[in-house]
């Protein structure tokens, strides 16, 4: 039996509506400052995924981060701007002030050393400025008042400053306040919408989806994007359906942000502890796509990977082989999903998998090669070198 698991942005679309927020996000606190800095190109966005930060929600304020050290470092603390994020009848500064940082794409490295698998990455980056400030790449921001609201509780969308404005972005002035029940700060159509392409051609979804419905295959979508699962209230935005839409499979099951944090709410976990790079995800996912209910499958999941419970059964059991083939944009993803497959392996269960890159990005490419991918530039080549397309 074979399962497909793929992830969705820079594998089955080209997130276009998340670099130009990103983009977006960056140039409003510019001018909101009264800044004149540089914009972050493709190539430092994905040098932030090459090294594992996948999430816009810790890639801008890593990135504001950078700058702001910057600005410190040429500047002194005594000339920030009076507010991290300007009340809303605050006029921006009609003088720039030039700021020069390096590079963004050297921010990634120099952040890895602070990284920890329980814990998102700008607020991990946070606690290393508590705990060795003076080790990290923003030992003048560790100083000031501005590494709380920069850095500290990125995922509460309503309260963290630059998460506030990226999804404002994202899903435009009114998909925003229908989602969170808040005022927008800027009208804007949604960038998600009016930019994402499809990396999948039209043929290959349509052939992905008629293996999954005649049984020839089954497929689950496991990402980091918002989700919206069934019953979920407000504050769930449908990032990832969004994209399914776009890209020509609506109805493709799909485990993703807004699972695993609805899931993780009630018991006391924090969502990225579980998600991937954690092995927890990917299992879940595998689960989903042999018809395991998702709560279910995070529940099995969890457990199993905790040393907490038995090792999780689809219905009808584990077939007698079983293949895995894994389409990803990042090694981190890979990784994780060697992991879940490893650990059924220790525990009886026939399996292989098979990883396939989908990248570009010399970065990118290079990285997923060295956790043993076959990397191929489009989805379309590389489920045809799996055989899964003709």
């Amino acid at each position: 039996m074979r399962v497909l698991l793929l992830d969705l942005d820079g594998v089955l679309v080209e997130p276009r509506g998340y670099r130009v927020s990103t983009r977006a996000t960056v140039a409003w606190f510019y001018e909101q400052w009264g800044w004149r800095a540089p914009l972050p190109d493709e190539g430092d966005m994905a040098a932030f995924e090459a090294f594992g930060i996948t999430s816009e929600w810790d890639m801008v304020p890593l990135m504001l981060a950078w700058v702001v050290e910057a600005f410190l470092r040429h500047y002194g603390p005594e000339d920030l701007p009076s507010h991290l994020f300007p009340p809303v009848d605050a006029r921006p500064p009609t003088r720039r002030i030039g700021v020069h940082p390096g590079p963004f794409r050297e921010v990634p490295p120099r952040v890895v050393p602070f990284l920890r698998e329980d814990m998102e990455p700008a607020q991990a980056l946070y606690l290393a400025l508590q705990e060795r400030p003076e080790e990290t790449p923003f030992p003048r921001l560790a100083r000031t008042s501005w590494a709380e609201g920069l850095l500290n509780g990125t995922r509460d969308v309503v309260h963290a400053p630059t998460t506030f404005i990226f999804q404002n972005y994202a899903l435009g002035s009114r998909g925003f306040e229908e989602t969170y029940g808040v005022p927008a700060r800027v009208a804007t159509p949604s960038l998600l919408a009016r930019e994402d392409r499809a990396l999948l051609s039209p043929e290959s979804a349509a052939a992905l989806w008629a293996g999954h419905r005649s049984g020839r295959w089954r497929l689950t979508v496991f990402t980091r994007r918002p989700t919206r699962p069934p019953q979920a209230g407000m504050g769930y935005p449908p990032e990832a359906e969004l994209a399914l839409e776009r890209v020509g499979l609506p109805h493709a099951p799909v485990l993703g942000q807004g699972h695993l944090a609805l899931w993780a709410q009630g018991r006391g976990l924090n969502y990225e502890a579980v998600m991937k790079p954690a092995a927890v995800h990917p299992l879940a996912a595998l689960l989903v796509a042999l018809g395991v209910p998702w709560e279910a499958a995070l529940n099995a999941a969890y457990a199993f990977l905790q040393d907490a419970g038995p090792r999780p059964d689809p219905p009808g059991g584990w077939p007698a082989h079983l293949e895995v083939v894994v389409l990803e944009d990042a090694s981190v993803g890979i990784q994780a999903v060697a992991r879940a497959i490893n650990a059924l392996r220790r525990h009886g269960v026939a399996v292989v998998g098979r990883f396939f890159g989908v990248a570009q990005d010399p970065v990118k490419v290079r990285a997923l090669r060295e956790v043993g991918a076959q990397v191929f530039p489009t989805p379309d080549e590389a489920l045809r070198a799996a055989g899964v397309l003709p």
